[in-house]
Parts: structure tokens; sequence; C-alpha cells
């Protein structure tokens, strides 16, 4: 939120505009002629870098990414816990550098995140995980409150019709 002209990209297979199955294709299209700033397909692997502000998937595969990128997290804290902890020596560094990976473990910390934002007609809707804790869905709950506050959905709708609406009209 608060980026005046956020980069929008299109979760595929490959970077370049013919990969994908049609509907990737047909939306890929739809994106990149729009006036909006589009800055083309981004694969998985790179999600995490920040190529861009806001991902468009299918339900589906932005909740597989969703899922493999949570997934490697939890292993990852997992092999730290365990590689750390066996000897005294190792017992000792971790302790040099608890607060570099209590850093570590706070980024990857999935409920410091909330939700998913899916934007509706009427109100914005946040979805989580089914498996959050308690702290996920409070951050959700905050991250609604926000976008409620800041009238989230009144403003899309506002440049929708404002700067999109011949664009959308032409293409239905």
């Amino acid at each position: 939120m608060h980026r005046p002209n956020p980069r929008i990209g299109l979760l595929n297979i490959g970077e370049e505009a013919g990969k994908g199955n049609d509907l990737v294709k047909d939306a890929y299209k739809l994106l990149s002629n729009a006036p909006i700033n589009f800055v083309g397909n981004i694969e998985s692997r790179e999600l995490l870098e920040g190529p861009a502000d806001v991902i468009v998937a299918d339900g589906f595969s932005g909740n597989m990414v969703l899922k493999s990128i949570e997934g490697t997290a939890i292993s990852l804290m997992k092999l730290l816990k365990e590689t750390l902890g066996g000897s005294l020596y190792t017992k000792v560094l971790t302790g040099l550098m608890y607060g570099k990976l209590k850093a570590v473990k706070q980024h990857m910390d999935t409920s410091a995140y909330g939700g998913a934002l899916l934007f509706g007609l009427a109100a914005p809707i946040i979805k989580v995980h089914g498996s959050a804790k308690s702290e996920a869905v409070y951050t959700a709950i905050k991250q609604a409150q926000i976008l409620i506050d800041e009238d989230v959905v009144g403003i899309i709708e506002h440049t929708f019709h404002e700067k999109h609406y011949d664009w959308l009209n032409s293409k239905a």
C-alpha cells in the first residue's frame, strides 16, 4: 500500500510472454495492454526478491506457491535449530548470533503477515490459512482495519472509474 504506481506481476512458469496455460496467456495480454505498471511474468522462485509489489495469480496457483514458501520457511527454521543446537561450540555461536537469528525467524514467520488480500467489489477479503495461529488471525484483522480506515476499496473503485473505465468497457 501507499505506492502511487505499484509494479504488477503475473505469476507464471517463465518470464517469456508466450509461456503458461491459456488462462495465464490471456491474463498476460489483458495486463500488458492495461494502463498499469505491468512488469510481466514473474516466476515463483523470484517472488521473495521483490520484483513486483502485487502478484496476480489464479487462486490454485497462488495458494500452492504460498504453501510452498511457508513449508520451505518452516523446514529451514527446523534445520537451523537442529544444526545449531548440537555441540557446545555451535550453542556458543548461536548465542552470539541470537539477535540476527531472531530477526531471520521473525522475518520468516508467516503469522506476522496476516493473510492474502483479495479485493472484492464491495469490501476487501483477507484469506487466512486454515492452520493459522491466533497471531496470524489478529494480524489479518489489523490488515482489514487498515484497508477499511484507508478506504482502499473506494480508492480502487475511484481509480478504475477515473483512469481505466473506458479501457475496461472496451474489453467487455
